[in-house]
């Protein structure tokens, strides 16, 4: 059994895959397994994977039916019995001392998860960026700082978890926004809470053809995995507790879900997910958020009021 398992899920990247794979193979940590799910590519990934296999010990080949990206995830954390676990993506690619930095942080304060900072770069114009954490570097308790909950990526693949946390927790299959449906039920679970803003991590942010950017009914998963959170908090009795936060991660991931629908022709479509968006807000938050803003000031209040948003949709429509 390995201490680490990084778990990749691999679905028609075989573009991106090799310079994924090369990262992983130049990690400075050897107590790792690298677990390659070939989520039923139907190019030529799997020949990029095998490559790997064959000249690094590290490396295991894993291939299933396509079921997305939460079932590949799935899928690799059912055949892995490591303490730690980390999740990259096929399209990205990490940092040489990824592992051993992670692993070091985690052993070092007795952590159950680890939130590390990213680099965003962009593949038409080779620029980068880093993306801050909005928490200090430290090591939290949820209980003690709510704040976390507030401020926590959703991302999954920023991070390094105790396996244990997954005891009774999955990614939901068909799902997009999985890790905003998964992320926040790990935090509920996890003890110790470190934070590092070191960049270990490089996410590429405009592939084509990559699946956050498509708009259609897949939009109104935001909402879907937002019931999940919630759901959890709930049945946890913990939804009040954290009423706050939970309202903030709510409200952020709906704006940003709104924004997208802003470039739509199609007015019902948009006017439709408007009103479900509210609805939704509606049913679960009828108390003012009184300790989290969004940044009113950068232009996203109209994004807090359905009918500002609903004529300034139609502003735009007709421009």
């Amino acid at each position: 059994m390995k201490r680490l398992s990084v778990i990749i899920a691999i679905y028609n990247v075989e573009k991106y895959l090799r310079k994924c794979l090369e990262s992983l193979s130049l990690q400075t940590y050897d107590d790792v397994e690298f677990i390659c799910v070939n989520d039923g590519s139907t190019d030529q990934s799997q020949d990029v994977i095998d490559e790997f296999v064959k000249r690094d010990h590290r490396f295991i080949s894993l291939i299933k039916e396509n079921g997305g990206l939460s079932d590949a995830r799935n899928f690799g954390l059912d055949n892995s019995d490591s303490e730690y676990v980390m999740f990259v993506d096929g399209d990205d690619f990490v940092d040489p001392k990824m592992c051993e930095a992670a692993v070091f942080y985690m052993d070092s304060f007795k952590l159950d998860m680890l939130v590390f900072g990213y680099r965003q770069y962009y593949l038409k114009s080779g620029r980068s960026e880093d993306i801050r954490l909005l928490i200090p570097n430290g090591v939290y308790e949820l209980k003690k700082n709510p704040e976390i909950l507030a401020y926590m990526p959703n991302c999954a693949w920023n991070k390094i978890y105790k396996r244990c946390l997954f005891a009774d927790i999955r990614y939901p299959k068909g799902l997009l926004n999985e890790d905003l449906a998964t992320t926040f039920r790990l935090l509920y679970q996890a003890k110790k809470v470190g934070f590092e803003d070191r960049a270990l991590y490089n996410y590429l942010i405009d592939r084509e053809g990559n699946i956050t950017s498509t708009i259609n009914e897949k939009i109104y998963d935001v909402i879907k995995a937002c019931e999940i959170l919630i759901a959890y908090y709930i049945d946890h009795e913990a939804f009040k507790e954290y009423y706050d936060e939970l309202n903030y991660v709510v409200e952020r991931n709906c704006l940003t879900a709104l924004r997208k629908v802003m470039s739509v022709k199609d007015k019902k479509f948009v006017n439709d997910f408007i009103d479900a968006v509210f609805r939704f807000k509606g049913q679960y938050f009828k108390r003012r958020n009184k300790k989290y803003k969004i940044a009113i000031d950068k232009g996203d209040g109209i994004y807090l009021h359905k009918g500002l948003l609903k004529a300034y949709y139609a502003y735009k429509v007709r421009s």
